[in-house]
């Protein structure tokens, strides 16, 4: 499949049928409730897990990557069409200079077994070029591959292993299908399949035209998010109702579509086939998503069988954050405390528009999806949760944790042990608009833990207020939001690397 261009933030949405035509790939997605802030920043850092939690095939270093399975009719009932997705992103891979480009290389091998038995496997090698070495280090999802394979219905058990080539290291990952029958019995819907452009078969015997989404992307209030969707013995003119919910079961969204026939035949062996399915592609406007974990569910009219989705919209394909409950909590050092309690407080129908708001108000560069303030605030964070983890808490919760986060790194870092107390000292000195602000953190009873002293608490509430009066004075909207590139240079021209789509048999 050819390049595609697209938009650099994509979001991470996972998707995994449950139901009668749909995918269960590992664990199911667990219970609600409000996460523990202590636990919030390992999972922000670690996608995968938190994939995984959801049912999808994910793994994090050394070679991080997500997949998903989806299903369609095939020519037979005992003959199911998959759809294999897997994505990661450059920065996964090893690159080397090859004919004026940079070059990685990189392999996948599936591989399907029921009991000890192999029922189907393919393996494929796949080559991405860059121009530059900005591309080699992204962080979203670049690398784009998927395949074709036929499948017997029933329970398999899937492996994939994701090899980077020219690193010599891989990554694996298992874990269960449930391959769905479509047979004529019953009037029947496929997976409803992510997907970023395609356009509807015409007959099972035919390969759909689709660049699959394996993240089924929505960033916040950018991207619209498509799904493609089959009914098999189902009369054309047929609506199909449509419904997303919360992770707590509240309804979040509802419409429907209506599934027709393509419009045109296909040779197949030889003959003309006409329509023998009917289809519909299924968007959603960005400003209809709220941001955290949706549910899709879609039915035929009168009919018990669901098929079952499962979205996840955030702000930003860097940090794995399931709920707009668990992003708030981690704002509590952004500065914006009206602004967050407003939203917190709010009935569920206004938080999405509250969000909104609240994402064009902090936004310092309005022509980019991206809100840099918020992925500079969230940088910090998680370096903040590595380097200051004290023996009672995680390092973004500590004082020194509140300082980085907010001021960033100080200008001088000095430690003495205080022979007075017997106590250990820590001084960060900031220079900020010709004042030098002195920072003393004391460590208690325990030899890890430092607290700011009272007179420094009150020092670094004053430089933090003027910072932040400053910053707003000057039209900046947070610490830490620089630009990333100068003025008048594009900031995210680029394209799905290393796209692929094939059939296995």
């Amino acid at each position: 499949m050819d390049r595609k261009e697209r938009l650099v933030v994509k979001l991470a949405a996972l998707v995994a049928g449950l139901s009668v035509a749909g995918c269960s790939v590992g664990a199911g997605p667990g219970g609600g409730g409000m996460p523990d802030p202590e636990v919030l920043v390992p999972r922000l850092a670690d996608p995968a897990s938190v994939y995984r939690q959801l049912g999808f095939l994910a793994k994090g270093d050394p070679v991080p990557f997500v997949a998903s399975f989806h299903f369609l009719a095939g020519p037979s009932p005992d003959s199911t069409l998959a759809v294999f997705s897997m994505s990661m992103a450059s920065n996964a891979l090893s690159f080397r200079r090859v004919s004026g480009a940079l070059e990685g290389r990189y392999r996948v091998e599936v591989v399907f077994r029921r009991g000890t038995d192999i029922v189907r496997q393919f393996g494929s090698e796949q080559t991405v070029r860059v121009g530059t070495m900005g591309e080699t280090r992204r962080a979203d999802e670049s690398v784009i591959f998927q395949q074709f394979v036929f499948l017997p219905p029933g329970e398999l058990t899937v492996t994939v292993v994701v090899r980077d080539r020219h690193g010599l290291k891989s990554a694996r990952d298992d874990g269960l299908l449930e391959v769905p029958r479509f047979d004529s019995s019953r009037p029947m819907l496929s997976s409803l399949i992510p997907i970023y452009q395609g356009r509807p078969r015409v007959s099972r015997h035919d390969l759909p035209t689709i660049l699959t989404n394996p993240r089924a992307t929505s960033p916040q209030g950018v991207d619209t998010l498509i799904f493609y969707l089959e009914g098999y013995g189902v009369a054309p003119g047929t609506p199909v109702a449509v419904r997303a919910r919360h992770s707590d079961g509240g309804e979040a969204w509802r419409d429907s579509v209506i599934l027709e026939p393509a419009e045109v035949a296909v040779a197949v062996l030889g003959d003309t086939v006409g329509p023998d399915l009917v289809s519909a592609i299924l968007r959603i406007p960005p400003n209809q998503l709220e941001l955290g974990e949706l549910r899709f569910e879609a039915a035929l009219p009168g009919s018990p069988d669901t098929v079952r989705t499962l979205a996840l919209v955030t702000f930003s394909e860097q940090w794995a954050v399931t709920n707009l409950d668990d992003v708030l909590q981690l704002l509590r050092y952004f500065g914006y405390d009206d602004d967050v309690r407003a939203i917190q407080e709010a009935a569920p129908s206004e938080r999405s528009e509250l969000w909104r708001e609240f994402w064009r108000k902090t936004d310092p560069d309005t022509m980019t999806p991206e809100n840099e303030a918020l992925t500079a605030y969230f940088r910090r964070v998680l370096i903040a949760n590595l380097r200051f983890q004290e023996e009672s808490r995680p390092g973004w919760l500590t004082d020194r944790g509140q300082v980085y986060i907010t001021l960033g790194e100080p200008d001088r870092d000095e430690r003495y042990d205080d022979i007075r107390t017997g106590r250990t000292v820590i001084r960060w000195t900031y220079y900020y608009a010709g004042e030098t602000v002195l920072l003393y953190f004391v460590n208690d009873l325990s030899a890890t833990t430092f607290r700011l002293t009272f007179s420094s608490r009150v020092e670094y509430q004053r430089l933090l207020n003027r910072v932040r009066r400053d910053q707003t004075a000057a039209g900046e909207r947070r610490p830490g939001s620089e630009r990333k590139v100068s003025p008048g240079v594009s900031q995210h021209p680029v394209s799905v690397r290393g796209a692929s789509s094939g059939l296995s048999n």
